[in-house]
C-alpha cells in the first residue's frame, strides 16, 4: 500500500475525547441541499470501524470516499487510483475547485464548498511515494487524509477517521483546528453529478 496511508496507519486509532462534534448517524432532519447522492451514500457507512486499507466491513478514509463515489455513480471504485495526485490529475473525483486547490486551513473560503466535494487534508510532511499535490505559501504539501464535505451549519464532513476509529460525520472547522499539527491546508475536488 502506498505511503499515503502511513500517517493514518501509525496513529493511535482509539476513539478520543474531543471537542469535535461526532454524529454517529445521519442527522434526523437532513437539509435538502446536503442530501447529495455521494453524501447519502457515505452516510450509510456511519459507524463502520476504521482499518488501514479497508474497503469493506472496515474502512479507511480513501475506502469510504471510493465506496460512496461508486454507490453514487454506479462506477467501479477499483478503477480509481490510490495515488491522490493521479486522482486529481486524471479528474477521477472531479476537477479541482477554484480557490480551494491548495489553501491554508485558516484561509478557507467556506462559501466555495458544496456538499459532495472531496476534501483532501494536506500536510508538509513529504510522502516519498508521490509528488506534492500543491504548494501553499511556498511550502510543498502532501495528501494525508480525505473525506466528503456534507455541509450544514457546522460545516461537516463524512470521514473514515483514524483518530475516532470509525466512519464519522464531524464538524470540519473544529477537526482542522484540533489536528492542525497534522493538517495545515486542504485541496478540494468536485465530482460531477454526485
Amino acid at each position: 500500500m502506498l505511503a499515503f496511508f502511513v500517517a493514518c496507519s501509525t496513529v493511535d486509532i482509539a476513539p478520543v475525547d474531543s471537542p469535535v462534534p461526532v454524529a454517529t448517524e445521519a442527522p434526523p432532519a437532513v437539509e435538502p441541499e446536503i442530501a447529495t447522492p455521494i453524501v447519502t451514500a457515505a452516510r450509510q457507512y456511519m459507524g463502520r470501524p476504521y482499518r488501514f486499507g479497508g474497503r469493506g466491513e472496515q474502512l479507511d478514509c480513501m475506502g469510504l470516499v471510493f465506496l460512496a463515489w461508486a454507490d453514487a455513480t454506479g462506477g467501479s471504485w477499483r478503477k480509481l487510483s490510490v495515488n491522490p495526485t493521479r486522482i486529481v490529475a486524471r479528474r477521477q473525483l472531479g476537477p479541482s475547485v477554484e480557490g480551494l486547490a491548495g489553501v491554508p486551513t485558516e484561509r478557507i473560503d467556506w462559501s466555495l464548498l458544496k456538499p459532495g466535494d472531496v476534501i483532501f487534508l494536506l500536510g508538509p510532511t513529504q510522502n516519498p511515494a508521490e509528488p506534492a499535490i500543491a504548494t501553499v505559501d511556498g511550502v510543498p504539501e502532501w495528501v494525508w487524509h480525505m473525506g466528503l464535505y456534507s455541509g450544514g451549519a457546522e460545516r461537516r464532513f463524512v470521514v473514515g477517521d483514524h483518530f475516532h476509529g470509525r466512519v464519522s460525520e464531524l464538524a470540519l472547522p473544529a477537526y482542522l483546528t484540533r489536528y492542525a499539527n497534522w493538517y495545515d491546508a486542504i485541496f478540494v475536488t468536485r465530482p460531477a453529478g454526485v
